[in-house]
């Protein structure tokens, strides 16, 4: 995977993004689209972020197949005969995971080719203006005037 650096490390941008899911991305478009320096710093195994990934569009391809289903069911009430409907699981997930990965494939398209710097590390403040971006052994700095936390959220399952 190849991801651009800045030609220069020092010199600060307009507008560090730190993580690049769905709300990362629009807002680096945004910044770009108003003529700032740009960077996104993502530190995710996988680009795309929560709600392409493990969220939203995951939930939704499931629900659609579900109410598919539940329609299909119905379809007496409108004077049309049809067997009872039966869930094909795996084939669900395989939908499921196949579009997940060609929607994920093309916001790592985005990010990677976009028009802002891709920092692909985790990130940390060092200072009001300083980012320590960490890759495995590797260390660089990010500087920015403005940053957009948008690092995505965590699962909470109630008990």
């Amino acid at each position: 995977m190849s991801t651009r650096q800045p030609a220069r490390s020092d010199a600060p941008y307009d507008l560090v993004v730190v993580g690049g899911g769905s709300a990362g991305y629009a807002a680096a478009r945004t910044g770009v689209s108003l003529g700032l320096k740009t960077a996104v710093v993502d530190g995710a195994d996988r680009l795309g972020g929560l709600c392409i990934l493990r969220g939203c569009m995951p939930t939704k391809t499931l629900l659609e197949s579900a109410h598919r289903m539940h329609e299909i069911a119905r379809a007496g009430e409108f004077g049309l005969r049809v067997g009872r409907p039966k869930a094909d699981v795996p084939a669900i997930v395989r939908r499921k995971d196949r579009l997940i990965a060609e929607f994920a494939d093309y916001r790592r398209g985005q990010l990677e080719r976009g028009s802002f710097d891709l920092h692909r590390g985790t990130a940390r403040f060092t200072g009001p203006h300083v980012l320590a971006v960490t890759r495995g052994k590797k260390v660089w700095e990010v500087r920015g005037k403005t940053f957009v936390i948008a690092a995505g959220s965590e699962v909470a399952i109630p008990e």
